[in-house]
């Protein structure tokens, strides 16, 4: 393999650690919280899903890869394939996003303080939702 090709796998790699790893905490936080948000449930609902798009998207994606890979020895032949399954994991993920977003921030200004109001929503688990909601927007 000549060097351009390690830098370009490294540089995957290192991408594909640090999105999962914002879906990994995604998840974990979702699920630490399922009771901590009664005002908007469809908080917690995104939180879990887009974690688990995005870590089976991208775990899928290395499975297919590799078959790509496999199957077609010449790089140029590889571009279509590449493209489909680069696009389809890209509108997955986005179509998911649009609801998340919906949920994320219909609900604007939740009581972070009496957890007997209806409006009541953990004041972490909506501050950081919305904190992740933005940098995937940006991203």
């Amino acid at each position: 393999m000549a060097t351009s090709e390690h830098n370009i796998l490294i540089g995957t790699a290192v991408g594909l650690i640090c999105v999962n790893m914002l879906a990994f905490a995604m998840i974990i936080l979702g699920a630490g919280n399922l009771t901590n948000c009664p005002a908007s449930v469809g908080i917690v609902l995104y939180l879990l899903g887009s974690g688990l798009t995005v870590v089976i998207s991208s775990v899928i994606g290395v499975f297919i890869q590799r078959r790509i890979n496999k199957k077609y020895a010449a790089i140029i032949d590889r571009r279509w394939p590449n493209l489909i399954l680069n696009l389809s994991a890209l509108l997955i993920n986005v179509a998911w996003s649009i609801p998340g977003g919906y949920w994320v921030f219909s609900n604007m200004v939740p009581d972070f303080y009496h957890t007997d109001s209806p409006t009541y929503c953990n004041k972490v688990l909506n501050l950081d939702c919305r904190d992740d909601k933005m940098i995937i927007m940006i991203v």
